[in-house]
C-alpha cells in the first residue's frame, strides 16, 4: 500500500512542479496535469508523478489529521 500526504504546489517549472510538504520541498513530474495544475493548488504524488489534484478543503483536512498523527508519535 503507498500513503500520499497532500502537497502544496509552491512553483512550476515546465513539466515539473516544486511542492511543499510540511515545510519539505520535493520536485515532481506534472504528466497529464501540466495544463492544470497552478500554484497554490494541492497534489498527490507518487513515484515522482502528480496523480491528482485535490480539493483544497479536503487537502487541508487531510494535512490536519496527519500532522495529529506526527504528533502523536513525538
Amino acid at each position: 500500500m503507498c500513503l500520499s500526504i497532500p502537497a502544496k504546489v509552491v512553483g512550476i517549472n515546465g513539466a515539473r512542479v516544486v511542492v511543499d510538504v510540511f515545510g519539505e520541498r520535493r520536485e515532481a513530474e506534472l504528466g497529464e496535469f501540466e495544463e492544470r495544475v497552478k500554484i497554490g493548488d494541492y497534489v498527490l504524488i507518487q513515484y515522482d508523478f502528480v496523480v491528482e489534484i485535490l480539493d483544497r478543503k479536503v487537502a487541508r483536512e487531510s494535512l490536519k489529521i496527519w500532522e495529529s498523527l506526527f504528533e502523536r508519535e513525538n
